[in-house]
């Protein structure tokens, strides 16, 4: 996930499945702990924990789904791009 905003991305979403429903038995649960870490390190150097988003979705995407995602996309547009110095 940092990578991915090191690289030139503004922000990152991570979708998912609920925990305990999802075909890869552990993996909705470690993807949780890795969006949590994420954001504090984040937050902690002032680029603002929200860049990364979990989405978890079950049965599929629905139309709530895709209007959650779109209202997130708009506050990454206002944030504005990251500048990292490479």
């Amino acid at each position: 996930m940092l990578k991915a905003l090191e690289s030139g991305s503004d922000g990152v979403a991570v979708v998912g499945c609920p925990e305990g429903d999802c075909q890869y038995l552990a993996g909705s649960a470690r993807a949780g702990g890795r969006v949590r870490q994420a954001r504090k390190i984040l937050s902690e150097i002032g680029l603002g924990e929200d860049r990364i988003q979990r989405f978890v979705f079950a049965g599929g995407i629905s139309s709530d789904s895709t209007g959650r995602l779109s209202e997130w996309l708009g506050q990454i547009r206002t944030m504005g791009p990251i500048h990292c110095s490479r």
